[in-house]
This record gives structure tokens, C-alpha cells and sequence, in this order.
């Protein structure tokens, strides 16, 4: 059974980088802590995600973002082992998704991931990132604002979710917010990576070439 530990990755957290090329986080990771169990195998094995009825709504957006995920070689000329699949038995899911009361509007919380070792919830280091490897995630996405998301930086709402949706299973593989600052303090945001909050301008909807060499790095 796959139920244990939990860590709050909310959306609108900044997470600072400082660039060091040996470094795990150079890759915006989580200091090199991943999915036990890997995230699949292309054409041989599959991880799997679960929708709960809360979130049935959204389950044509939460598949998009899945494949945003999955199909990148025709899209971008680059791969990644990454194979999710959808399952209707929790007991097979190692990404679960919910559509939830989380935070207020003001919040500015779209959405969180929270990662569990079996049935317990991870620690949070400073910043929000897991302490350790996590067995899998549960994502939910934040009722009173995340219907609301609106089209902007380019995009329209629908993109703009599914976006959001995308970004949340980069947290649950692994990845961490693309924020950093350079050695003046300036902040930078990679608004062209969608480990970039939409908040702090992210242009994109599907994961990126960047975002996927992190997939390569851990996995």
C-alpha cells in the first residue's frame, strides 16, 4: 500500500537558487531526492495516476498535462523515461489529484503537491522542498482560485490550467521551482520553464526541454 509522507510544495513559494554547476541543485531539484520507483520506463512499464471525483472535471486537462509529460520526443526531439498512465484503482497510483478547499483566493494558491513515504507525510525543508525520497504524491488543486485562473502571459485559461496541472507533476517527479538569484541578489525568473509559477510570469504550458533534463539527471 502506497500511503505515507507529506510535503507541501504551494505554488506561490519562492524557492532561491544560487548557480553551482556540480551541485544537484543546479538542476532545480529537490537536492537530488526523487520518486522511488522511478517515473516509468517508455514502452516497457508504467507509473500511474488517479483522479478523484472532485477533480472528474478536469480530468481531459489533467490528461493533457499528463502527455505534456510523456509524449516529448515528436514535440521537442528530446526524451525522457517518463510513462504515466491513468488507473481507476488507488491502489496502483503513485500521482493522485484532487480538486479542493485549500486556501482563499487571496492566498494566491493555485494548487500544492504534497509528498508522502507511504502513509506518512514528508518534512519540508526551508523553501518548501522534501527532506527525502517520497513513494508518491498527492496533488490538489485549490478550489477557489484555481477555476479562476484566467488567460494571461500569453495563454489562455484553459492552457494556463493545464499549465498549472503540468507544474504540479514536475513537483511530484521531482523538480523544483526554476527561481533564483545571482550573486548581486537580482531575482530571475524562467518564465519560459513550466517549473516557473504563473504568478511570476510563466509563459509556457508544457514542460520544455530544461525541464525534462532534470527528469534525465535524477532518473
Amino acid at each position: 500500500m502506497k500511503k505515507l509522507i507529506v510535503l507541501v510544495s504551494v505554488l506561490y513559494i519562492i524557492c532561491f537558487w544560487t548557480v553551482d554547476a556540480n551541485a544537484c541543485g543546479s538542476y532545480f531539484d529537490y537536492n537530488c531526492h526523487y520518486i522511488v520507483g522511478g517515473v516509468g520506463n517508455w514502452g516497457n512499464n508504467n507509473r500511474y495516476y488517479y483522479v478523484d471525483s472532485s477533480a472528474s472535471a478536469y480530468s481531459t486537462l489533467i490528461q493533457n498535462a499528463v502527455d505534456s509529460w510523456v509524449y516529448t520526443s515528436s514535440r521537442l526531439g528530446y526524451g525522457t523515461p517518463i510513462s504515466i498512465a491513468k488507473t481507476t484503482s488507488k491502489d496502483y497510483s503513485v500521482f493522485d489529484i484532487y480538486y479542493e478547499n485549500i486556501e482563499s483566493v487571496s492566498s494566491g494558491v493555485l494548487a500544492v503537491t504534497i509528498h508522502y513515504n507511504y502513509r506518512t507525510q514528508i518534512n519540508a525543508t526551508v523553501g518548501g522542498a522534501p527532506s527525502q525520497n517520497w513513494t508518491w504524491a498527492k496533488i490538489k488543486l485549490n478550489s477557489p482560485s484555481f477555476n479562476n485562473i484566467s488567460s494571461q502571459n500569453g495563454n489562455s485559461a484553459a492552457r494556463n490550467k493545464q499549465g498549472t496541472i503540468a507544474h504540479e507533476f514536475g513537483h511530484a517527479l521531482g523538480l523544483d521551482h526554476c527561481t533564483y538569484v545571482d550573486s548581486n541578489g537580482v531575482i530571475f525568473y524562467n518564465t519560459g520553464r513550466i517549473m516557473c509559477q504563473l504568478a511570476s510570469g510563466r509563459s509556457v504550458y508544457q514542460p520544455v526541454v530544461a525541464d525534462l533534463q532534470i527528469i534525465n539527471h535524477l532518473y
